[in-house]
């Protein structure tokens, strides 16, 4: 008997496979085990009619296709297919009676890509479609993909580029990848805005016109009520792109971005409620109170885990404001007692699950907090430290420090 259930493929964890938050920062997120992933031509026990390794599993008839989706795995890898004939693309159409919520399919390996193979693929009810092995796409091809997928997510992150035409149609998907786009021309930009995109991905960029940033915000505030931009590629936020995001409504993830002057600080934190959104700064790794003073004006959530210390000011700065949202300081394995006692001051949720051991005297400040205050990194408290958590009842904490 070859590799069992219990056995994923070769580089791939149970955190492979967990599922995005929508949050920035967010401490909880859905996954399911490796072992209940089916990956195809490694668990030969129950697919005895299948290749014994990935990497004969080239091609796939319309009985292996068929039987691949009779087993109603959460996860079908097919990384390893290179070729898809129209036949077995329509024979992996999943059945109505689909019980689980995240089902995905992979194929990875798949360099082309013809309209009408694209067009039943989607037809399968996929919640997540990853072709990440294409490198170029029709307009045709993207018309297809777009078309039938509708909320669910396209993963295109072998694309290198991206035309207007086949921009505009990839804008009719809710939510694409396109991670591998390294640059995009104020036409691209715009082209994606023209249709219903409420998540638009593209990490790989290292800069971004501030036209098409104004163009999707617009476009979301408008059509959407709020979507999701991520930009993790960018290291460097000019004034003038950061004007352009700031009004963003929904969710909007900066990363890679390492350095944030008190002037883009301000620009990305409205102060109006109506347009407030989610904001993920996690490559930071310092930040001066001026501009913290700034991201603590705004009423979204911030996400700020790249910090690994934290001044009295800057925790202070980052308390004062309005914000009711979380605050995520995960980053942080030590917090003095001045800079608890100030933190307590933030008027939202309060994670600092990067908190391992904290002493009585931080406990009792931390207490304090007026919000909830999650700590469940802690491994180590004295029962002084964590009766003074448990008088709180909005601390959440590992169970054996709970009354």
């Amino acid at each position: 008997m070859s590799a069992s259930l219990n056995r994923p493929m070769a580089g791939v964890t149970d955190q492979d496979v967990r599922f995005d938050c929508p949050r920035g920062g967010c401490r909880r997120r859905t996954s399911f085990h490796a072992g209940v992933v089916v990956w195809a031509g490694l668990s030969v026990a129950t697919f005895a009619q299948l290749p014994e390794s990935a990497e004969k599993f080239t091609s796939l008839d319309v009985g292996q296709a068929k039987e691949l989706v009779r087993r109603n795995v959460r996860l079908l890898d097919l990384n390893g297919v290179t070729t898809l004939s129209y036949d077995a693309a329509v024979a992996l159409k999943r059945s109505d009676d689909e019980t689980y919520d995240h089902i995905w399919l992979l194929l990875d390996g798949l360099t082309s890509l013809s309209p009408q193979v694209a067009k039943v693929l989607c037809e399968g009810e996929w919640d997540r479609l990853s072709l990440n092995g294409l490198t170029t796409i029709s307009p045709e091809t993207a018309k297809a993909l777009a078309a039938r997928l509708g909320g669910r997510r396209l993963c295109l992150n072998g694309l290198k580029s991206l035309s207007p035409e086949v921009a505009k149609e990839l804008g009719e998907c809710v939510d694409v990848e396109l991670n591998g786009v390294q640059e995009v021309s104020d036409s691209v930009g715009i082209a994606l805005t023209e249709a219903a995109t409420s998540t638009i991905r593209l990490n790989g960029l290292t800069s971004l016109p501030a036209r098409a940033a104004r163009a999707w915000v617009s476009h979301q505030r408008e059509h959407t009520g709020g979507g999701e931009i991520f930009l993790n590629g960018l290291t460097e936020l000019p004034s003038d792109l950061a004007a352009a995001l700031g009004p963003q409504i929904g969710a909007l993830f900066l990363d890679g971005v390492t350095t944030l002057p008190p002037n883009v600080a301000k620009a990305l934190s409205p102060e109006d409620e109506k347009d407030s959104h989610s904001l993920s700064l996690n490559g930071l790794r310092a930040i001066s109170p001026e501009s913290a003073a700034h991201l603590g004006q705004s009423y979204g959530s911030l996400s700020l885990n790249g910090l690994t210390s934290l001044s009295p000011e800057v925790a202070v700065a980052l308390a004062r404001g309005k914000r009711r949202s979380p605050l995520y300081l995960n980053g942080l394995s030590e917090i003095s007692v001045e800079a608890a006692d100030a933190l307590g001051g933030h008027q939202g949720e309060l994670v600092l699950n990067g908190l391992t051991v904290i002493s009585e005297d931080v406990a009792k400040a931390l207490s304090r907090h007026s919000g909830d205050l999650v700590l469940n990194g802690l491994r180590t408290m004295t029962p002084e430290a964590a009766k003074a958590l448990q008088s709180n009842p909005k601390v959440e904490m590992p169970p054996r420090f709970r009354r």
